[in-house]
């Protein structure tokens, strides 16, 4: 019911222009469908785990990842924070998924920026399917469950964590120009890394930046995206095993910015 309301209900009434808010231009109507896809998220973890178990957790954090990745961390801290290690497998998995989904984009809507942005994408996406090997053999998630399809409280969190983060790249952006652009890819790849991808493949569209500098970007929106999951999966289980947290996102960053210079 809840989910209905949000998606069918309050959606088609936030208006379809972007409004200005402290002389900046805040699109409502994408922040809004944030909260529908991690709403769509939640519920859809709740049926794959409670008819698929183990198998299901791992399918939702996976392809999950492919939607929002942020909003799949998010559920799982919120739902299952007391089960470490299925946490950290769930950071891996969806971050993960998410670099497949835009390798994928890239492809579709971006061929030509395809052959010089997939190689550091694919290498870290590679070594975040090694961590999600690695950290599914250690997690036990016969336990894992989300007793409830939806909840008011993630929702909202989830949607003023992303108001705020889309907000101040925006505002960086704005200011700072082409170091903007980049800084903003960092920090706009927190809330959604294919909203970096979709900004930066229009960018390079125009002639505003060439195709080294978009693949770049890409790079640096998914480092963005990956920091802040790391460091929220940190905070929220209380630092314990910090070395398996960080791990995953020092070696993604490697692998990627080493592709990135050799080819």
């Amino acid at each position: 019911l809840i989910f209905a309301v949000i998606a069918f209900v309050i959606y088609p009434l936030v208006p379809l222009q972007p409004q200005s808010f402290l002389g900046h231009v805040v699109d409502l109507q994408l922040a809004w469908k944030i909260v529908v896809v991690g709403s769509l998220l939640s519920f859809a973890a709740h049926l794959l785990t409670k008819y698929l178990r183990e198998k299901g957790a791992l399918l939702a954090a996976f392809f999950g990842g492919a939607v929002s990745s942020l909003g799949i961390v998010y559920l799982f801290i919120h739902s299952v924070a007391s089960n470490a290690k299925a946490v950290r497998l769930a950071l891996v998995a969806s971050s993960a998924g998410a670099y497949v989904a835009d390798l994928v984009f890239l492809a579709v809507v971006a061929p030509s920026l395809l052959f010089s942005s997939s190689a550091p994408i694919l290498a870290a996406a590679i070594v975040l399917a090694v961590f999600t090997f690695w950290y599914s053999r250690e997690a036990d998630l016969s336990k894992v469950a989300f007793s409830k399809p939806l909840s008011l409280a993630f929702v909202a969190e989830l949607a003023v964590l992303f108001f705020l983060v889309k907000f101040l790249a925006d505002f960086l952006s704005s200011y700072f120009g082409e170091a903007g652009i980049m800084l903003s890819s960092v920090i706009g790849g927190a809330a959604s890394s294919s909203a970096v991808f979709a900004s930066i493949v229009a960018l390079h569209s125009q002639g505003t930046i060439s195709a080294e500098q978009a693949s770049l970007a890409m790079l640096l929106g998914l480092f963005g995206s990956m920091a802040v999951k790391t460091v929220l999966v940190g905070y929220k289980l209380k630092w314990v095993e910090p070395v398996k947290v960080f791990l995953p996102l020092v070696c993604a960053l490697v692998a990627g910015f080493i592709a990135f210079v050799l080819l």
